[in-house]
């Protein structure tokens, strides 16, 4: 999908979702790739000259960039309750454009990913739970591609909650970027 986000030209602010799970022991799993790419993306607004006010409250962190319009939120729910994190931050916050989700998926290989509306993984209990709290499908994601296996049966459970590898790290980081040129305008 070639979807190119104007962060520059709207009214309405936009909203990017990363989803994770707090805690240091979860800080470089596969799952928490929604929240390394909220870091990387902030890094990035940074170095371009663009400050981003950050809030914590009881449900989510809360990042805005004011010159972009622009809410980044990382639940501080568990995973399987991202929803209500994204449920509670719409109920106190303006109108919204448009909604961004972003998150591991195990359908693709690492160094993949694919932009999507209203379509995603198989099965993703963060995704599933924006959609009941939310009560639409109707949101952008951002599916970023972590599985790495080859062949060794490990339940996905389990493997969503391993650490990255440096080198996967690195092919991450790259995706990152690639996600940030081609999908964000600034």
């Amino acid at each position: 999908m070639n979807i190119k986000f104007n962060l520059q030209e709207d009214s309405k602010p936009l909203l990017m979702v990363g989803l994770g799970n707090i805690g240091k022991e979860y800080e470089t799993t596969r799952h928490n790739i929604g929240f390394l790419f909220l870091d990387y993306f902030l890094s990035q607004m940074e170095l371009r000259g663009f400050e981003a006010l950050q809030q914590d409250h009881k449900l989510y962190i809360k990042y805005f960039i004011p010159d972009l319009n622009l809410f980044l939120i990382k639940p501080k729910t568990l995973m399987n309750l991202s929803g209500v994190a994204v449920k509670k931050f719409l109920s106190y916050s303006k109108a919204i454009k448009d909604i961004i989700v972003i998150h591991d998926d195990l359908d693709l290989d690492i160094g993949d990913y694919k932009m999507q509306f209203e379509k995603g993984p198989k099965s993703h209990n963060g995704i599933n739970s924006i959609i009941d709290e939310l009560n639409t499908s109707k949101f952008y994601r951002i599916r970023i591609g972590i599985e790495n296996r080859n062949g060794i049966p490990i339940p996905g459970l389990d493997y969503v909650l391993y650490d990255l590898g440096n080198e996967e790290l690195e092919q991450i980081q790259l995706v990152f970027d690639l996600i940030l040129r081609r999908h964000f305008i600034v």
